[in-house]
């Protein structure tokens, strides 16, 4: 009782310091010493950490599909383009390792699309960008490279 009172302790203490000793008694199965309470709290941590990071990394795909196709800026293309790599990228790692948030991120576009509109319309409020999401909501569409070649100029609304 008085090491489950420690490992409460440590884990508002040194966070780091908990996860190794929580290891440690898992590795040696020493359940007694776990603190069940905190475990659960950063393993439910972890999850929800994975589905913020695969709606962040949608958000910015479209942000910068948005800038790519809608505002005329050709000497920042490029950068756009390397951005919106890295961001498939990491999308596609994160839903490697975690399949079975496939369809947790299928849900989520239609969300990441209206928050990224949001976001270049406060930077760019003097460019129109389409209402509605004409990007792929296929993911293996979305993910490979050049998607938005096709919907180039096609963003912009009907005045």
């Amino acid at each position: 009782m008085t090491k489950t009172l420690t490992q409460s302790k440590l884990y508002q203490q040194d966070l780091n310091l908990w996860f190794e000793e929580t290891l440690d008694c898992l590795r040696s199965r020493d359940l007694q010493r776990l603190d069940i309470d905190a475990l659960v709290e950063e393993i439910e941590g972890l999850a929800g950490r994975d589905r913020r990071e695969i709606k962040s990394f949608l958000k910015l795909i479209f942000i910068h599909a948005l800038k790519l196709c809608c505002v005329n800026s050709p000497n920042t293309y490029n950068h756009w383009i390397s951005e919106i790599e890295e961001f498939q990228c990491q999308l596609s790692e994160a839903l490697e390792q975690s399949p079975s948030l496939k369809g947790f991120c299928l849900d989520s576009i239609a969300e990441a699309y209206t928050k990224a509109l949001v976001k270049v319309r406060m930077s760019y409020p003097n460019e129109t960008f389409s209402e509605d999401n004409p990007f792929p909501v296929d993911l293996n569409l979305l993910l490979d490279s050049p998607f938005w070649e096709s919907y180039n100029g096609a963003l912009l609304s009907n005045p």
